[in-house]
């Protein structure tokens, strides 16, 4: 056991490096273990609220949740840095608790690497993927170089529109990913004809883009 007289000062510079390590862990070495767990798990707020507004099927709300979630974490992660080495600063005899062990900074720092990771990986398979776009195919909807944000969730709430832009992976090369614009549903009549789209015999207000299919890797 450590003796509960043992003090250390508490270096403002080791404060920050494990600040940066894991979010709220500067604050444990400073003896702030509330405050240091609270900032640490709410670091990892931000898949939960990914996922929750990639399920809410509004495209403008969900791209202003993930930006706000990404503007929210950059803030969080440089205020526990700046405040954990101000905080060490103000701490001239420190005594230390049985928590500033080590090894209990190792295991925090491993979850904070893995977490992001792991979560990531996790939301770009099955939430949220970005994709840019080689090709002219959509033009001028969507530009060369563009960025799109696919929800992978929405068609679990709701089935496929007419109109709507999707990205599918190509059948015969698992490597290719198409986007491309649904014009008809299943049981429909799709034709060209005179350079005009016609579904169910009538004429849809979309030009015909003789540009090659638009492709890119994942």
């Amino acid at each position: 056991m450590m003796p509960d007289c043992k003090t250390s000062d508490r270096n403002p510079l080791i404060a920050c490096l494990l600040s940066m390590a894991a979010t709220g862990l500067g604050h444990i070495y400073c003896g702030r273990l509330v405050k240091g767990l609270i900032l640490f798990f709410a670091s990892f707020a931000f898949g939960p609220i990914i996922v929750a507004a990639a399920n809410s099927g509004a495209s403008n709300l969900m791209l202003a949740i993930v930006i706000g979630s990404l503007l929210f974490m950059l803030v969080l992660y440089v205020y526990a840095v700046v405040d954990s080495g101000l905080l060490a600063r103000k701490l001239r005899t420190y005594q230390l608790k049985d928590y500033n062990r080590w090894y209990l900074y190792l295991l925090l720092i491993v979850v904070a690497a893995s977490y992001p990771t792991n979560y990531a990986h996790s939301i770009r398979s099955h939430v949220l993927q970005a994709f840019k776009v080689p090709s002219v195919s959509m033009s001028p909807g969507i530009l060369p170089g563009d960025h799109i944000l696919l929800n992978k969730t929405i068609y679990k709430t709701q089935a496929p529109q007419p109109g709507e832009v999707v990205i599918f992976t190509y059948p015969d090369d698992r490597r290719l990913n198409y986007v491309k614009r649904i014009v008809a549903m299943p049981g429909d009549t799709v034709e060209i004809r005179d350079n005009v789209l016609l579904v169910n015999d009538r004429p849809l207000d979309v030009p015909i883009d003789q540009a090659s299919a638009l492709d890119f890797k994942t």
